[in-house]
This record gives structure tokens, sequence and C-alpha cells, in this order.
């Protein structure tokens, strides 16, 4: 039974962790001011400042072809500039994740293998007592060891879902062709035994960056994640809980920020600027406090701990209530609580609101449809047994 559980609440919450995306490039030091671009094109184009800037810019809005051509360049002009290859490896990291994501398995799997070379490469083996350092090198390693560790994650989950792939190939094979399936078999254990070393190389890298001092909190979260994907569930809300912990201070200090930089006044583009980077910031921590929180629901779910798991999922609709897939996971829970009518009202909100924005929740409204059928018959069965 705890078997079927987990995987119906699964099939919701953990299968989008294997294409999760990760923490984003963090810079050791602020940025250089970039002079404005003429008419004639970029002014002191020989700048390596320039560049870094234009590539900070590129990767934080996602583009990160564009972001690593421009550290490509900036390493033309100086040579052994370890930060612009950490950016490489980084976005080399990042277009592997989206080629994944678009199911390009072979590009995303060439990326990964060399942003793994280029971490590899720019790390020493050693892992800094503190994340808040002074030192540069110090700074450059833990995140050569984070970029690690995120890219043998998503190793491990091309060859999980290269490995589905090919079973389903093998079970469209015709029964004459009996070679080609061994073939194939072969092949899958192949990629399992990958899939299986990548994640447990990133397990044990993500586990000593989380004893560092001031550990970053997405290595805690990628930790949890694996730990939840290999079903070490008590592991994972171990760190889930932690996570939440610093993410509610992070969110606290940051607001802090926000009040007293409009306290201070100064130049009115500069405030605007910093707020909204704030305010991304924000807006980045509360859609991952929610993603925890549904991740954590989904192990009370397994071990059928429904009302814990309602808990999760209320606050997390309350943090972020335009998030409609989280209606049909309440009702889930409300419905094995035998809260059949708020299930219901939930389901039919959540069909509504489906139906207007059919393109996002269109693979769920089949269930939705079977679980509101389910819980109106059970609440008649309720409303005519004698009292």
């Amino acid at each position: 039974m705890r078997a079927r559980l987990r995987s119906t609440w699964l099939l919701l919450v953990v299968a989008p962790l294997l294409l999760a995306p990760g923490c984003r490039f963090m810079y050791p030091e602020p940025e250089p001011e970039v002079q404005q671009e003429s008419s004639n094109g970029p002014m002191f184009k020989d700048d390596p400042a320039y560049y870094s800037k234009n590539a900070k810019d590129y990767f934080e809005g996602g583009s990160y072809g564009k972001a690593r051509d421009q550290w490509t360049t900036l390493l033309g002009i100086e040579p052994d500039t370890e930060w612009a290859e950490l950016g490489i490896a980084y976005c080399d990291y990042y277009l592997g994740r989206q080629a994944t994501v678009r199911g390009d398995l072979e590009f995303a799997r060439d990326r990964l293998t060399i942003a793994e070379e280029a971490f590899r490469e720019l790390w020493n083996g050693d892992i800094p007592a503190d994340t808040y350092t002074d030192d540069s090198s110090e700074s450059l390693e833990w995140r050569a060891a984070m970029g690690l560790a995120m890219t043998l994650r998503g190793l491990g989950n091309v060859n999980g879902l290269d490995s589905r792939l090919q079973r389903q190939r093998l079970a469209a094979l015709a029964l004459q062709e009996e070679d080609k399936a061994g073939e194939i078999r072969e092949e899958i254990d192949k990629l399992r035994q990958y899939r299986s070393s990548n994640y447990g190389a990133s397990v044990d890298l993500f586990e000593r960056l989380v004893t560092m001092e001031n550990a970053s909190p997405e290595a805690i979260k990628h930790l949890a994640d694996l730990y939840l994907v290999l079903e070490r569930d008590d592991d994972a809300e171990r760190q889930y809980r932690h996570f939440l912990e610093l993410g509610r201070e992070t969110w606290l200090a940051r607001m802090k920020l926000k009040e007293e930089i409009a306290k201070e006044g100064g130049n009115e583009i500069r405030i605007q600027e910093s707020t909204a980077f704030i305010d991304e910031k924000l807006d980045s921590n509360v859609r991952r406090r929610v993603e925890v929180m549904v991740n954590l629901a989904g192990l009370h779910w397994g071990k059928k701990h429904y009302a814990k798991a309602l808990e999760y999922l209320y606050e997390a609709q309350k943090i972020e209530p335009e998030r409609i897939d989280l209606l049909i996971k309440i009702a889930q829970c409300e419905g094995e609580l035998g809260l059949y009518d708020s299930a219901i009202d939930h389901l039919d909100v959540f069909i509504v609101k489906s139906s207007e924005q059919a393109e996002d929740w269109t693979d769920n409204l089949g269930e939705a449809y079977r679980m509101r059928r389910e819980f109106e018959a059970r609440a008649k069965e309720n409303r005519e047994k004698p009292r």
C-alpha cells in the first residue's frame, strides 16, 4: 500500500525534482562599472570589465549561450581568469539542464560532461570551512565544488531519463527481435549504473558542502531533493526543514535590507535597481519555500500522515495562492481524511482554473474529474448512513 501511495504522489510531486533548477551562479565581488555604448558600438571593448558585466547580465537573464560567449571573449583578453572559467562551466551546466528539459539528451550529456571536466579542473578537492570568506580562492573552491555536485546530479538525471526511453524501446520490440532486446537490456543496466554512480558522487559532495559554516541553502535543498529521489525520506525531511529555517532567515534579512535602502535615500535609479534585485530574490525565496513544503507534504503523504501533509499544503497555498496545482494535492489529502465536501470544493476550483490555463494543467484534469466522482459517491454514502 505504501508503494502505491508513494507512486501516486510521486506522479504529482517528485518527478519534477529530476529537472529542478540548481542555484543561480554566485559572484564573489561587486561587478565592475560598465562604460556606456556609443552609436559606433561598445566603448572600451578591450576592457575585461565590459565583458564581465555583459556575461553577468546575460546569465541572470537566462541567456547562457550569450553569457558563455562573453566570458570566452574575456578569457581571450585575460587568459587565466578563473572566475570567467567558472562562469563558463556554470553556463555549460545550465545549457545541459535546459537540453534535458526539452528531451535533447545527447546534447545535454555533452554539455554536462564538459561542465564536469571544467569544475574538476577548477576545484582542488578541498571544502573551505565557511562560505563567508574574504579569500577569493576559497570562494571559488566551494562554488566550483557546488557546480560539480549539481552537474553530477544533472548527469544522473540524463542517465535516468535515457534508461526510461530504452525501456520504452524494449517494450515496443516484437518477440522475434530478441537479439536487439538483449542489447537494449545491457544498455539499460549500464545507464542505471551510471545514474547510481552520478547520484552517489553528487550526494557525497553535497553532504560535504552542507557542513560548511553558513552553508548555501541551495546545497541543502539539492541534497534534500536527492535524498527524496533515492527514498531516504527521513534524511530528506531533515534537510528540507533545515532549508525552510534558513529560507525564513534569508527572507527576513532581505526585507530588512530593502527597508534600509529605502531609508538611506540617494540616487533614485540606484535605489530602484537595488530594490528590484531584492524583490527578484524574495520571489525566488517564496517559490523555493513552497516547493519544499510540497515535497514535505509528499513525504507525509507516503507515510499516510495526511493531516500533517495538509498542514504543509495549506501553508504553501497561503504563501503562493496562484499555484493551482496545490488544489488537487489538497483535495487528495482531504479525501483521505474524509473531508469530502472541502475536497470537492478544491477540485471544482482546480477544474475551473485549469480550463482557463489548459495548456499548463490538462494532464491532471482527468484525475481531478475522477477524484470528484469518487468523493461525491463517498460523501453521499456518509449522508445516507443511519445516525
